[in-house]
């Protein structure tokens, strides 16, 4: 494929869910942050443990075992809370449900177009939400180009 069009009001709306997608995301870390604030871990020895770990699925395990102050009893006490915050399915927008059976079949515009994931593709949206970044920011700045 040499070339994509898209038009504005497209590229606009793939904005606007990205937007949405990412103020969920920063809730359910800010979230998780708190919850470890109460448990006695600053701001910054959280931010340092947690940074590019965000989809490590031994997180949990690694940080339980971190001697600084806190780290022990923020997963001994809030283990299942942890993983709620950090699963995929949380962060997911309402409107991902690729593969999923529960789909609501009073509202057939949200099923229409989709199918069944194959199986090792659930909850895979990453690659999706990469394309659609690359696809605005290259079609943003065409629109910028232009008018210039």
């Amino acid at each position: 494929m040499k070339s994509l069009r898209l038009r504005q009001a497209r590229i606009d709306s793939l904005v606007e869910q990205l937007y949405d997608i990412n103020k969920r995301l920063v809730g359910h870390e800010g979230r998780l942050m708190r919850l470890a604030e109460s448990h006695g871990i600053t701001r910054e020895e959280f931010l340092r443990n947690y940074q590019g770990s965000e989809l490590d699925p031994l997180w949990i395990n690694r940080v339980s075992k971190l001697s600084a102050k806190g780290w022990k009893p923020f997963v001994a006490k809030d283990k299942e809370r942890i993983k709620q915050y950090r699963s995929r399915k949380s962060m997911r927008s309402p409107g991902d449900r690729h593969g999923d059976p529960r789909v609501p079949q009073d509202r057939p515009e949200r099923a229409e177009g989709r199918t069944a994931s194959a199986p090792g593709q659930e909850g895979d949206g990453g690659a999706n939400l990469r394309l659609v970044i690359a696809i605005a920011k290259k079609y943003r700045t065409a629109a910028c180009n232009s008018s210039t």
